[in-house]
């Protein structure tokens, strides 16, 4: 279908994109332990009707990170309007070189170099790395990457680029295709 892999129609105008996996009791988590927990609570044959129960840590699988999770004050999930989460998106496609270092980061350059070939990057906008990672989430470890002390190891976004994207263009959001 697309979903979850990657940034489908990068490259492309588009209007909605689903950029979301399935959420299953095997997506990888930052720690092991952390997955999505899910049981059968009835069933057709016993009960009439199928039900589960689902345990989640709200930060699994595709999710966004309301200002609250990182600011304190910052406005939760709940405080979101819908219109706020649908808005114009760029991708910057890191892909080569997070396929030779997975610590990668966007760069300021990167950046830079995106609105020489596309345009300037519009104000209020997501702007969405594409690293390629995506196509990992079927394996946690792969996906994770710890080195042999247990730091993991992706790719993100440089806090200079962060700040540069904040100031000088007043973006909305950030969007990763990693943890």
């Amino acid at each position: 279908s697309g979903h979850g892999a990657g940034f489908p129609g990068r490259g492309r105008r588009h209007g909605l994109v689903d950029l979301t996996h399935p959420l299953t009791t095997s997506f990888p988590a930052f720690v092991p332990g952390e997955e999505a927990v899910r049981r059968t609570v009835v069933t057709i044959e016993d009960d009439g009707y199928y039900m589960q129960e689902w345990r989640i840590i709200e930060h699994i699988g595709t999710h966004l990170d309301a200002p609250g999770h990182f600011t304190p004050g910052g406005r939760l999930a709940t405080e979101l309007r819908p219109e706020e989460l649908v808005v114009e998106a760029v991708v910057v496609d890191i892909a080569d070189r997070a396929a030779r270092d997975p610590d990668t980061v966007v760069t300021v350059d990167d950046l830079r170099a995106f609105e020489r070939r596309h345009g300037r990057i519009p104000r209020g906008a997501a702007v969405l790395m594409y690293s390629g990672w995506a196509e990992k989430v079927g394996d946690p470890a792969a996906y994770r990457n710890p080195d042999a002390s247990g730091t993991l190891h992706f790719p993100g976004f440089g806090a200079e680029a962060t700040e540069w994207l904040l100031r000088r263009r007043g973006i909305r959001a950030i969007g990763v295709d990693t943890l």
